[in-house]
């Protein structure tokens, strides 16, 4: 599983050992984790939600750094109105089990830390709280929170 991968690879920067895929992809990846890491850990400690598995949802939801929503600074897709505002873009979405196309507005934030505290501050709503249990488990915690109904692709825990 890719949540797996991104793990191993966020291990790395913090202080694990682990095997790059290639010195090039390595190289985006390690410089997206070391932007990271800090918020992601003070996130960690504030709220309980690992900071491998809040890296490694930004890196699936960005490409690793590659898009978060045009100058949003959204690694997470959360939609709504942020500390900077909100864009409006299209966006892909699961309805009724098909992959639809839509407009929405998605939330704009000033950094990257903001868009990992305000996304910490998400998961800590009831609806998520099985998935705590499940803090050490980085696949399961994303099983969890999917079913939770976090994201609509029916195969958001599993890429």
């Amino acid at each position: 599983m890719r949540w797996i991968k991104v793990a191993v690879a966020t291990a790395l920067v913090l202080g694990f050992a682990a095997i790059a895929p290639s010195p090039a992809k390595a190289s985006v990846q390690s410089e997206f984790i070391a932007k990271l890491v800090g918020p992601a850990q003070q996130n960690e400690r504030a709220t309980g939600i690992p900071a491998s598995v809040a890296i490694g949802m930004a890196a699936l939801e960005t490409g690793w750094g590659g898009s978060s929503i045009g100058d949003a600074k959204n690694l997470f897709g959360i939609k709504g109105t942020g500390p900077a505002g909100s864009i409006r873009v299209s966006t892909k979405e699961f309805i009724n089990g098909r992959m639809v196309t839509v407009q929405d507005n998605f939330r704009k934030y000033h950094t990257w830390a903001q868009s990992i505290e305000d996304h910490g501050k998400l998961l800590q709503n009831s609806r998520y709280s099985p998935a705590m249990k499940y803090k050490n488990n980085p696949d399961q915690f994303a099983r969890e929170i999917h079913k939770a109904g976090y994201a609509t692709d029916p195969n958001y825990a599993s890429n």
